[in-house]
């Protein structure tokens, strides 16, 4: 595995996919209902776990944990 593959690996999986789903259905969808899905995923990852380990890990200078969850 190269060294950008293990980045990614260790990243913010759920994130990862809800990127990849919204630049899919934008790319079929109009400007407003591509935002307006964008905004929905947004709105899911902000109350995620993942979303409140990598703000802790921030604040504690340390690299973040993700969970996929």
């Amino acid at each position: 595995m190269t060294g950008a593959a293990r980045k990614l690996a260790a990243g913010p999986s759920m994130a990862q996919g809800y990127i990849k789903l919204s630049v899919n259905a934008g790319l079929e969808t109009s400007l407003a209902e591509g935002l307006a899905l964008e905004r929905a995923h947004q709105n899911m990852l902000f109350a995620s776990d993942d979303a409140a380990e990598g703000v802790k890990a921030f604040l504690e200078k340390r690299p973040a944990k993700f969970s996929g969850r």
